[in-house]
């Protein structure tokens, strides 16, 4: 399973998004996984504002 992890505030955003690029420079182009702090909207918001945008190319 892979975290997508971007923190509580957003802070290893740019993080992830490496993660997801190197993944995606392997030829993997699905991952499924976990978003941490789920219990809070801010993470979601982040993966939908800046991470999704980011990758969705790849």
């Amino acid at each position: 399973m892979f975290a997508f992890d971007v923190g509580e505030d957003g802070s290893k955003a740019s993080e992830l998004i490496e993660q997801l690029r190197w993944l995606a420079g392997m030829g993997i182009q699905t991952v499924f996984g976990v978003v941490p702090y789920l219990d809070q909207i801010t993470p979601l918001e982040i993966i939908g504002r800046e991470v999704i945008p980011a990758v969705a190319a790849l």
